[in-house]
């Protein structure tokens, strides 16, 4: 997996030229582990593959073209396969899956090699009953395979007739039913891949966007398919665009699953592997299952915020920033939140796992509580003492600011709040008196709307600039002039309220947003040195 044009489906082309005994351009060597001599490989081949007696081998469908003779001597290839790849390797792409769904000839299963998966699917029952559960399941759509039209033989959509089978009514009732070939083209790949995956004679197989045409609960169900009845001695190569498809293998109880992401760089395609159990543990969090956050494997980068409401604001921007010039690209950059501070190391952990670039996006009160600031540096595999003497000045120099008012005063202000209120209930004007007067009470509510311009000139602002200069290396940004809607304070609405305002000015050249665009540009331009501060710092 990986975002788009980082090498997915070339990588199965490479791996097919590696095994002709060329070197592909992503993929540079393929090594193979052979077992059985030559006569078993012919053995093999004659049970799997069609032959024409005039010509030696000649497989269509399925196969390749070679000799019979030259079988052994491709074998003998110490690790290329040559003309032996189309047996042992497939790439199904989206056409093969919709091909796979026509019709075929009709064959005897005990004597003649199958050609194409539908005719495999004659000489196998159980699957085609499981085949058609699934889709029954999946699309309300049950499959009957239709043996009894002659030549040729088809996949019909529908219960199976009730008629007594072999009589004229039933063959009636079968030929009344609507064709596979005929419905759209979501069922037909969803059918095509999984007669590809479950009956092609190919030990190795390759599916390239098996998401396609499908809705994201389809994807899911074909990804769970994909991992749970992959015969045995099989092996899948997936290329996917979705995260569904990954969610559903996921659910299967299989293990033998590997993650892997592509990345371009220049002309390089670095990959990574995910663990499996680092992506269970974003999964299983109740809060990030229903949240779009594992999405981000197929972006360039992400940016992790603290709500949605971010995320809306600064994805506009970007927009206008790069929209603005027809001529530069607009980064692939995805904006999600995770619900709060809080589990914003889980995510950064896995996203740095699988090699995914991800910023963090805090508003200026992160600096208050050493423990949450220090979650996230280390989150990104920082180590704190490089970071804690610049917080414990600016941290220190915002406490003398305002120190913290002592409990007396609190409660004389908010005695009297209530013994100016009128009526019997609370009213409204009040209850927003009390909460200001809480929330001055602590000097980080100032904190917060002033940002950096809270904090006395001289060490203290220095030592902030040095702390957000190292954090920026890092990959976490704080809110300079301290929340979200301090960026246009002509607007007094809050959270998405004051998005929606905002969002109706014009992003790109209004004079009252140039800082909420700057910083942007801050957040996707950064070049650093991922693999650590020193290195981006010298």
């Amino acid at each position: 997996m990986g975002p788009n044009n980082v090498g997915k489906t070339a990588t199965f082309r490479d791996v097919q030229k590696n095994l002709r005994g060329h070197s592909g351009k992503i993929v540079r060597k393929v090594s193979t582990v052979k077992a059985g001599g030559e006569s078993e490989v012919v053995a093999w081949v004659d049970r799997n593959f069609k032959q024409n007696p005039e010509y030696g081998y000649f497989f269509k469908g399925w196969g390749g073209r070679v000799a019979k003779a030259d079988i052994g001597n491709h074998w003998r290839t110490k690790d290329a396969l040559g003309d032996l790849t189309e047996f042992f390797c497939r790439v199904v792409n989206t056409e093969e899956r919709l091909e796979a769904s026509r019709p075929a000839d009709s064959l005897d299963v005990l004597t003649e090699p199958c050609e194409k998966p539908i005719q495999s699917l004659a000489a196998n029952t159980l699957i085609e009953r499981k085949l058609s559960d699934v889709c029954s399941q999946a699309f309300g759509l049950p499959l009957l395979l239709d043996r009894w039209s002659g030549k040729m033989i088809r996949i019909r959509c529908g219960e199976i007739p009730r008629s007594k089978p072999w009589t004229m009514p039933f063959l009636k009732e079968v030929r009344a039913m609507p064709r596979l070939e005929s419905q759209g083209d979501g069922v037909r790949s969803f059918v095509g891949c999984i007669l590809e995956s479950v009956l092609a004679p190919h030990p190795v197989v390759f599916i390239d966007e098996p998401e396609a045409f499908l809705h994201p609960q389809h994807a899911r169900t074909l990804g769970r398919l994909l991992a749970s009845d992959r015969p045995t001695g099989r092996q899948l190569f997936i290329a996917t665009h979705g995260i569904h498809v990954l969610l559903g293998l996921l659910d299967s109880p299989q293990s033998k699953i590997r993650v892997v992401r592509l990345r371009r760089d220049g002309d390089s395609n670095p990959t990574c592997e995910l663990k499996q159990d680092q992506i269970k543990n974003v999964w299983q969090d109740s809060f990030l299952r229903a949240s779009n956050v594992l999405e981000g494997i197929f972006h360039e980068m992400v940016v992790l915020c603290e709500g949605d409401a971010d995320c809306r604001f600064y994805s506009r921007v970007l927009e206008a920033v790069f929209g603005s010039d027809s001529r530069t690209r607009r980064p692939d950059v995805m904006f999600t939140s995770c619900g709060g501070k809080s589990r914003m190391p889980l995510v950064i952990q896995a996203f740095k796992a699988l090699d995914v670039p991800v910023r963090t996006v805090v508003d200026f009160d992160i600096l208050q509580n050493g423990q949450d600031l220090r979650r996230l540096v280390e989150a990104y595999g920082q180590p704190w003492r490089d970071i804690e003497p610049h917080w414990k000045k600016v941290h220190g120099a915002l406490q003398n600011v305002a120190p913290p008012r002592s409990l007396a005063q609190v409660r004389s202000e908010m005695s009297k709040l209530l013994e100016g209120a009128k009526g019997t209930h609370l009213d409204e004007k009040t209850r927003k008196d009390l909460m200001d007067c809480l929330r001055i009470a602590s000097p980080w509510a100032a904190a917060k709307r002033g940002g950096k311009s809270s904090l006395p000139s001289g060490d203290a602002t220095a030592a902030y600039d040095e702390l957000t200069r190292r954090l920026s290396c890092i990959g976490v940004f704080i809110v300079h002039c301290g929340e979200l809607e301090r960026f246009v304070p002509s607007v007094g609405a809050h959270g998405p309220g004051w998005v929606s305002e905002v969002l109706h000015r014009d992003l790109a050249s209004d004079q009252e947003l140039n800082d909420a665009r700057e910083f942007v540009r801050d957040i996707v331009g950064l070049e650093r040195d991922e693999k650590g501060l020193s290195a981006s710092t010298t």
